[in-house]
């Protein structure tokens, strides 16, 4: 599967200069790949059939039979263009291992992002990274560097590091980043740090506005976007009332807050993992907007549990029981101990390890799942996590694929979109 992985790519590459022709048919090739499913989205090319691969570009894509220096024998697989996940946090080498082995050639943390970007790129690039990669600079970073200063940020911070410095920014009992609201001075300061990054290569900002709703202003918000807008570049936002079903919050309302200002700005929007309450009248009202031309997408992803640190904000009690109506017990499981935590468990963990990543179960998203694949222009955006073991450290590349302890979406995402599809007649 990582040898098809690996040649995905040029598939797309080979549809479009050939227009699905058959050149130089009866030469061998430096790579076959027979019998495979051949699909691009593009062209709408769904066939299964030969491909032929010469000098890394395809030669041929036919009925006909071919041979090569090298084949693969993909009877039952799927071939086509290498899937790219603008939601990744599995920036590690050994959740990008397992990504990879879903098809995945190019995957950027757009949500959460990093500090530094400059040396986070210079980084994967002395690593000589597994695929094609890119970050976001990181709203929720760069704030905690502005309101958490006792904490030490003397490397590039992204998610695969993030839960030790949430860890280390509430030792003192206040999540600066979190839940402080941003002065004059400050809020400049935050955004003289994000420019830096955009000017370093950003593709634009990460915004996990959820997690800052209490810290976060409108009009801070607002300026995140107009710092992105400057350069051209998208703002990628994890809404500010993710989850809520209830007026005067209702998470549509939060798309309103962002849909907004990039319109203003006519700057780039991400709706990050559209999952949940009232995505049909999101998905709606992005597309109104597409069809007058502005650049604003909303992505989900085909599972019905979510994934994400255990001190966010809408896990609290007063959240999560009294206004969700959720139970711990039923909904909270944590990988690493492979059980659901009771409401004891969940206020210990929070207070002693409150980066730890848990596996969040939403019961709605079983109905709503098989729409998602039906809304054009609503892509695939894995949220892959991090690759962590079941006590929350991060996996060398050389582990075993079973040592991984976190959310299925990380190796799976894309697979298990095609098997949804081909369920649900898609």
């Amino acid at each position: 599967m990582t040898s098809l992985s690996q040649y995905c790519l040029t598939v797309a590459i080979g549809v479009g200069c050939l227009h699905w022709s058959s050149l130089s048919i009866g030469a061998d090739f430096d790579l076959v790949i027979m019998q495979g499913r051949v699909m691009d989205p593009e062209t709408q090319f769904d066939q299964v059939t030969n491909v032929g691969i010469r000098n890394g570009v395809i030669a041929a894509i036919t009925a006909d039979t071919i041979s090569g220096r090298r084949s693969i024998d993909a009877t039952g697989l799927v071939v086509s263009p290498g899937f790219i996940d603008g939601h990744f946090h599995a920036v590690d080498r050994l959740a990008t291992k397992l990504a990879v082995q879903d098809g995945v050639t190019t995957g950027m943390d757009l949500e959460t992002g990093s500090s530094e970007v400059a040396t986070w790129y210079a980084n994967r690039e002395a690593a000589g990274w597994q695929m094609n990669y890119g970050t976001t600079a990181s709203l929720g970073v760069t704030r905690m560097m502005v309101h958490d200063p006792e904490v030490d940020f003397s490397i590039p911070v992204d998610a695969s590091i993030l839960g030790a410095y949430i860890d280390e920014a509430g030792r003192d009992g206040t999540n600066g980043w979190s839940v402080s609201r941003s002065n004059v001075e400050e809020m400049n300061e935050i955004i003289s740090l994000l420019d830096e990054d955009l000017r370093q290569g950003a593709l634009g900002i990460g915004v996990g506005l959820a997690y800052m709703q209490k810290g976060v202003s409108s009009y801070e918000q607002f300026e995140v976007q107009r710092a992105a807008a400057r350069y051209g570049r998208l703002t990628s936002v994890h809404t500010r009332y993710h989850l809520n079903s209830q007026p005067p919050n209702e998470s549509p309302i939060a798309l309103d807050e962002v849909l907004a200002n990039s319109m203003l700005l006519n700057a780039p929007l991400i709706l990050c993992h559209d999952n949940d309450y009232g995505w049909w009248e999101n998905q709606e009202k992005l597309q109104l907007a597409r069809d007058q031309g502005y650049n604003v997408w909303g992505e989900y992803y085909p599972f019905t549990a979510g994934s994400t640190f255990i001190s966010a904000g809408f896990l609290k009690p007063e959240t999560w029981e009294n206004l969700y109506g959720y139970r711990y017990e039923e909904t909270l499981y944590d990988p690493g101990l492979n059980k659901f935590l009771t409401r004891e468990d969940y206020l210990k963990t929070v207070a002693e390890d409150p980066g730890r990543v848990i596996v969040v179960h939403m019961p709605a998203r079983r109905e709503w799942l098989k729409y998602w694949l039906t809304i054009p222009n609503m892509v695939v955006g894995s949220d892959a996590m991090m690759g962590f073991d079941e006590h929350g450290n991060l996996l060398p590349y050389e582990a075993h694929p079973e040592e991984y302890a976190g959310h299925p979406r990380t190796v799976s995402s894309y697979a298990r979109t095609l098997m949804l599809a081909r369920e649900q007649g898609v």
